[in-house]
């Protein structure tokens, strides 16, 4: 219950900072925003939506509010996400992880990992996460309204 205030109150605080706020190309309909808040839950947390998330999200998207991008940083930036996937690896780890998960791609080489790592330890693991979702990569592939998604060969 603790995690899902945490994260509601991450969405509200980013809400009331989006520059993209009631834009027009942001909005979905609800079924497809229902669709997308369910992949988001699935490929950040690896789970499925809770109904309260999925509400919130989802009406968000609908209205515009917030774009998919954003959605997947909050998710990615949560209690929950740092529970699950960063308290139990290494930095190295960490920076493949956060590569699979928002570059849908391994870091280029060992020499990548080891100066992420490093500057994970100066910025922390939420700036490196904001530093990919806003790097000239992701919005190249994802642009603001794609979940990133790893793909098999």
């Amino acid at each position: 219950m603790y995690r899902h205030f945490v994260m509601y109150f991450c969405l509200i605080a980013m809400l009331c900072f989006s520059s993209q706020a009631h834009s027009i190309e942001n909005r979905w309909p609800k079924n497809i925003a229902i669709k997308k808040v369910k992949n988001a839950y699935q490929l950040i947390l690896g789970r499925e939506a809770d109904s309260t998330g999925l509400d919130i999200y989802s009406n968000k998207l609908v209205e515009g509010d917030i774009t998919v991008r954003e959605m997947v940083l909050i998710l990615g930036t949560s209690k929950e996400f740092s529970k699950k996937f960063i308290n139990k690896r290494t930095p190295n780890e960490t920076i493949v992880l956060l590569y699979k998960k928002f570059l849908a791609r391994n870091p280029e080489s060992s020499s990548v990992i080891n100066a992420k790592s490093s500057r994970m330890w100066e910025i922390g693991w939420k700036k490196i996460i904001k530093e990919l979702i806003d790097s000239k990569e992701y919005i190249g592939k994802f642009g603001g309204n794609t979940v990133p998604r790893l793909r098999k060969k």
